[in-house]
């Protein structure tokens, strides 16, 4: 029997207007259906499908105009996937060179429009904030997770300059969802014997030091691993 209520009183009517639909898998087919029994939602004039290169989602049957974001690192999107885009009425990209690997492989550039991921140019902007000491700061903000590699990044780090003075590492990398069992930065950091006394531990700084940080810094580290299996796409 449907939920009448599902998200329990926190969904207002204009929420209930606008989330109307959830999609299911039944066996192998993915179905969408109503989540609030008899509410059909509001006319929309435009579909827009925002989701990475190959999801189901660009493959379902829409009526009317239909725009397709999506965000591509390679020089050439898979074949089947990108016939697909070219059924969509316009194709948004985050940034000039996908705009151009997609024109060049085929998509009229008339349709292709450049729709920046979000960046709060009122809170990360140019400024010239500097430490009071001379220490060279390296950065990794992000999710304790196997495939953001945190742990190799920090061991990287402890094995160079764990005995300098004059470097230091600042990580807000915090997890309390993590499926290892272990509750604290601190905790996962003696347990892998990465700590150091020149790690600086920060637990989910707020939004203005978290851009102060980034400004001050002077390397940012990042790394993903690529899990992704490749016999999802056609090249």
């Amino acid at each position: 029997m449907q939920d009448p209520d599902p998200h329990g009183g926190d969904a207002n009517e204009s929420d209930k207007a606008l989330i109307v639909q959830q999609s299911l898998w039944e066996g192998n087919v993915l179905k969408d259906f109503d989540i609030y029994a008899g509410l059909k939602g509001y006319a929309h004039d435009v579909n827009v499908v925002l989701a990475e290169v190959n999801h189901h989602y660009f493959y379902h049957n829409y009526s009317g105009p239909k725009i397709a974001y999506t965000v591509w690192e390679n020089t050439t999107y898979p074949k089947d996937f990108f016939n697909k885009l070219k059924e969509y009425d316009q194709v948004w990209v985050p940034s000039k060179w996908q705009a151009e690997i997609t024109t060049k492989q085929g998509i009229a550039a008339n349709k292709v429009k450049i729709i920046p991921e979000g960046v709060d140019s009122s809170l990360f902007y140019p400024e010239d904030l500097k430490y009071e000491d001379d220490k060279f700061r390296f950065l990794i903000f992000g999710r304790w997770d196997d495939r953001k590699s945190i742990k190799e990044l920090i061991e990287a780090f402890k094995n160079i300059f764990w005995q300098s003075e004059k470097v230091e590492l600042v990580v807000s990398v915090d997890n309390p969802y993590s499926i290892d069992g272990m509750n604290s930065t601190e905790e996962r950091l003696k347990f892998y014997n990465i700590d150091a006394s020149n790690i600086k531990i920060l637990h989910f700084p707020s939004k203005e030091d978290y851009a102060k940080y980034l400004k001050r810094g002077h390397v940012f580290l990042s790394c993903a691993r690529w899990y992704c299996c490749r016999h999802w796409y056609k090249f």
